[in-house]
């Protein structure tokens, strides 16, 4: 039996973890990264470094990303950040986590 983790987070225009390094934890099953922003707000997650606006996983407000193990594939357990363009941005999270 895994673990879920549902919630919102405020993406300002520093860096900050979305997600933690799963590596040495239970591992990540899947993860879903929806921008909610209703004030026009793009973030951009990055993988595994320090988010920098526009350079990597780009979302303008309503797009997604995910990722989710799969027969033969299995998501990244890396550490996951996020910035916006514009203070105030709005992210939902909703992350399975196995059993170690």
């Amino acid at each position: 039996m895994g673990l879920d983790r549902n919630e919102s987070m405020t993406i300002n225009t520093t860096a900050l973890v979305v997600s933690k390094d799963k590596q040495n934890a239970s591992p990540r099953d899947s993860i879903i990264i929806i921008n909610t922003s209703t004030g026009g707000q793009k973030v951009t997650l990055a993988i595994d470094k320090e988010a920098v606006d526009g350079a990597g996983i780009v979302l303008y407000p309503g797009g997604s990303w995910q990722d989710s193990k799969e027969t033969g594939y299995i998501p990244t357990q890396k550490l996951i950040t996020g910035i916006s363009d514009v203070a105030g941005a709005t992210i939902a999270i909703q992350e399975r986590l196995g059993v170690k």
